[in-house]
């Protein structure tokens, strides 16, 4: 019984202050645990839904479930690594057997989560979320086409010739449009982190997946380290090469070999020339918005897409700079790969084409403006019209249309236009793709 401690009237007496000084550590510990337990409540809510997952049908909603599976992991691989965690809990649980006589149930319940090795961090994360593959395997398996459309050399980007405008000069006021123009924007990291992380959580039925297999082969190929949290990383290859003894399936030694020994060997130079195609491009497009700011409005998602791209760039140098080789590949890392003396000039360009959106934001506003109470308000009434019976889906479908009826058509063109917020609409659209992702129920979302 702590409460017979020789020291015990000592601690008493402190106790205010050492409570004070520890509240909000001790605080974040319980939103964390209190943040581990909602979602699995929400996991198994969406598994009893039976929902169909596709990031080509319900990207949003896909997106939601996977932020908050790879939320999950990082707090789960993190939580160990956070210094004198252990200590600290050890002096709150003192303290409060000594004052109240009684044990605060929080302790023990996150203890659970920092104890053991790294084999019971992966026991631990398979035992929570291994039974959640369906949707996962579903959302890998819509994600592989897509990355393997964005992760391209820049040779293959030079070809295409999407951001040139120059060999099109007819397409210039054509309206740039994307079939699914998020995930255009979606950072590259995240596709990493997605695919890792549901890897480390149900590798036993991913590994059996052509598809998924093929995504984390591109994914562990192009980089080989994930940030957990600001200067945490932790290595992609020691993630699934843990989760799988863990879960004890086929050995992958020559898989993560050859993925690994690709990631130090042929990645860097790959990033290097898509880093030059970059700089090259954006001081382009930065010259020509300056000299038309109108193309702002029909171009505006390509150059969305190109400042994503070198955002996606930046990161990986700075991300895999002073972060040794993964011990699964074969040769070094060059100190030379993970440098570039013309960083500065790529940054240069990406915030003058940043400002220079910020100058001329008017001009995006008033364009998607009368978008949305043209096209999309069209587009909106005839899939609302097509609904099979007038459910939830139907009246959220109401609610959109009825914000973008308030928006005045007959002020847009003026430069002090400002449009109404559409937190409201964005929610709403989330749940339309929920209600249609209920394969028994509604309408097909497809």
């Amino acid at each position: 019984n702590l409460m017979n401690l020789p020291n015990a009237a000592h601690v008493r007496a402190n106790a205010p202050d050492i409570l004070k000084d520890i509240k909000i550590p001790i605080d974040m510990l319980r939103d964390l645990l209190d943040f581990k337990e909602r979602s699995l409540e929400l996991f198994n809510i969406i598994a009893a839904a039976q929902l169909e997952f596709d990031l080509n049908c319900n990207y949003d909603m896909c997106r939601l479930y996977m932020e908050i599976l790879s939320l999950y992991s990082q707090v789960i691989f993190l939580l160990p690594r956070v210094q004198d965690v252990k200590v600290m809990l050890g002096v709150y649980h003192v303290i409060m057997e000594v004052t109240t006589g009684t044990v605060d149930t929080f302790v023990p319940r996150i203890c659970n989560l920092i104890q053991g090795n790294e084999s019971a961090l992966f026991k631990r994360l398979q035992e929570d979320l291994s039974i959640f593959h369906r949707p996962i395997t579903q959302i890998l398996t819509s994600l592989l086409p897509h990355a393997q459309r964005r992760m391209i050399s820049a040779e293959a980007l030079q070809n295409q010739n999407t951001f040139n405008l120059f060999n099109n000069p007819n397409l210039m006021r054509t309206a740039t449009q994307y079939n699914l123009p998020a995930l255009e924007f979606t950072s590259l990291d995240n596709f990493a982190k997605w695919t890792v992380f549901s890897f480390a959580a149900c590798v036993g039925t991913l590994v059996n997946n052509e598809d998924a297999m093929s995504l984390l082969r591109m994914i562990l190929s192009d980089q080989h380290c994930l940030s957990l949290f600001r200067e945490e990383v932790i290595s992609m290859a020691q993630v699934v090469e843990g989760a799988a003894k863990t879960a004890k399936v086929p050995k992958l030694e020559k898989f993560l070999s050859e993925t690994c020994t690709a990631a130090i060997t042929t990645s860097p130079g790959q990033h290097r020339a898509r880093r030059e195609f970059l700089r090259t491009t954006l001081k382009e497009w930065h010259h020509l918005v300056s000299d038309q700011p109108g193309l702002l409005g029909p171009k505006f998602p390509l150059i969305l897409q190109l400042m994503a791209m070198t955002k996606d760039e930046i990161n990986w140098l700075f991300k895999h700079q002073d972060v040794p080789a993964p011990k699964q590949a074969k040769g070094k890392i060059h100190a030379e790969d993970n440098q570039d003396p013309h960083l500065a000039e790529l940054l240069f360009y990406q915030m003058r084409l940043n400002m220079a959106n910020r100058k001329h934001n008017y001009i995006v506003r008033r364009y998607y403006s009368d978008f949305l109470i043209n096209f999309d308000r069209e587009n909106i009434t005839a899939n609302r019209a097509a609904l099979v019976n007038e459910g939830d889906e139907y009246g959220c479908l109401e609610s959109i249309l009825s914000v973008l009826d308030s928006i005045p058509g007959d002020k847009i063109a003026s430069k002090d236009f400002k449009p109404p917020l559409l937190a409201s609409v964005r929610l709403d659209w989330i749940r339309v793709q929920i209600f249609l992702s209920q394969s028994p129920l509604g309408t097909p979302i497809k």
